[in-house]
């Protein structure tokens, strides 16, 4: 690296909490290569000059002054430098929109992407989104629309990018969930590919310092820098402008790096724009996938995925032919639920233990003769839930380190395909045969469910844990 080549406005400066505050080099984005070190960047979250559209104030800039040629070229060299620095698992993030001179539409961002596609080592495509600003410029002119959205351009450097979607899953609770949870991510829906991130407006981040054009609303960069970046990674910003980019990531504990031409961008940034914009962030609710609504809705949905699969494995079981002709055909299904979400952000599904308990070997025989089958090829093969269910007599349940450990807590009694709620409570679970009743399988769970009057909520207890979700 070259130090001569850039400056620091007085130099790094530490926080209260020993984090480096964003490194804003005020120089040249084409000189890129001699100020940052090959495979060192995590992801890149730019929004380069529009061609024209703006006079930076700065002699020899891009895009403002020059031909779309030159201008074009100039463009695709530094994100090729771009890649050079990234690392193999890195990503570029490219907010742009098309420009209109003389009558002709020039497509900025897929001019790019096509050239970039021709060479060899060089950006994959890998996704294109709409982002949805809110808002715009209230004129137009003829034969055009108020400009209300711009391109975010997703490329990978390789195939095995950084992409941590469960970040970023988002709320959703329609009125079927309760009886359909096995459709519902326990953490919500993947986001779509339009993105609505009103921008922010003239006077946020301090005095009017925002005559930069459309700056990006920190909650679209937090949602790229969640999805492709961990704690202490490099977060790039080539053309850095108002320092969203670096704020944001700054924010979210990422080493944040920025190119900017303008020197008065870079002062405005660490005395007013920085500042203002950690009070904002540290004020607004962040989404967070441990926060206490993101826990209940983990919670609820797991509990009633679980116990929906361990009642529908009744009610197939009893469908068998042979099954159906059984007098007095009965068994206990046992299951502990499994709510550990950090297993499951691991792993993706759910394993809790489960047990049958049969009254006799006849019975034993025909659950042995279906189960692998039920759980294997029925619908329960689409549930997130990775299951074996052990069989055994009474003694050997109540002597089995499952048993001794699911009866010391309160037990639920499930029946029918009611898993949303429950029978009945044992106040003492080891007398929990007294409930076994021919021809009507029970389900004993270490959960409680209870439907909220209206159908579109439930409460739920843990065992003795008696917090209300």
């Amino acid at each position: 690296m070259n130090e001569g080549w850039y400056c620091y406005l007085n130099g790094p400066r530490e926080t209260s909490s020993d984090k480096k505050e964003p490194e804003m080099l005020i120089d040249d984005s084409r000189n890129l290569l001699d100020m940052m070190e090959p495979n060192s960047v995590d992801v890149i979250i730019t929004s380069p000059p529009y061609f024209d559209a703006k006079d930076y104030d700065v002699d020899n800039q891009i895009g403002f002054g020059q031909t779309y040629e030159v201008y074009l070229n100039e463009l695709e060299k530094v994100l090729s430098d771009c890649y050079k620095v990234a690392k193999d698992t890195g990503s570029l993030w490219l907010i742009m929109d098309t420009v209109v001179r003389d009558g002709h539409m020039h497509l900025i961002p897929f001019e790019l992407a096509q050239n970039m596609s021709d060479q060899t080592d060089s950006w994959k495509l890998t996704d294109i989104i709409i982002w949805n600003k809110g808002k715009s410029l209230p004129w137009t002119k003829k034969g055009t629309f108020r400009k209300v959205s711009e391109y975010i351009f997703f490329f990978r450097k390789g195939e095995n990018f950084k992409f941590e979607i469960d970040r970023i899953r988002e709320p959703e609770m329609t009125k079927w969930w309760v009886k359909w949870p096995e459709r519902y991510h326990p953490l919500g829906k993947i986001p779509g590919d339009i993105w609505n991130f009103r921008i922010p407006t003239q006077g946020s981040w301090g005095n009017g310092y925002l005559r930069h054009f459309c700056p990006f609303p920190h909650e679209l960069v937090e949602r790229i820098v969640l999805l492709t970046t961990d704690e202490g990674d490099t977060v790039f910003d080539p053309f850095a402008g108002s320092g969203a980019v670096l704020a944001t990531a700054y924010a979210l504990r990422r080493k944040a790096i920025g190119i900017e031409l303008n020197r008065e961008y870079v002062e405005r940034f660490y005395s007013t724009a920085l500042p203002a914009f950690i009070k904002e962030y540290q004020d607004t609710p962040q989404r967070k996938l441990d926060s206490p609504a993101q826990s209940t809705k983990f919670e609820k949905i797991s509990a009633l995925t679980q116990l929906k699969y361990s009642l529908t494995f009744v009610q197939l079981m009893l469908e068998q032919n042979d099954v159906k002709h059984q007098e007095g055909f009965t068994f206990s299904l046992f299951i502990e639920v499994d709510n550990d979400r950090e297993k499951f952000l691991s792993v993706g599904n759910f394993a809790p233990e489960m047990v049958i308990v049969s009254p006799n070997d006849e019975f034993t025989h025909l659950i042995c003769k279906h189960r692998d089958d039920i759980l294997l090829k029925s619908k329960l093969a689409s549930y997130r839930i990775e299951a074996s269910i052990d069989i055994m007599n009474q003694s050997e349940f109540e002597k089995s380190s499952f048993g001794k450990r699911i009866l010391k807590k309160n037990l639920f009694v499930y029946s029918g395909s009611k898993f949303y709620d429950f029978d009945i409570s044992l106040s003492e679970s080891k007398s929990w045969n007294k409930y076994v009743v021919p021809d009507q399988p029970k389900v004993f769970a270490n959960i409680s469910i209870r439907l909220k009057k209206g159908g579109n909520d439930i409460l739920l207890n843990e065992s003795k844990h008696q917090s209300v979700l």
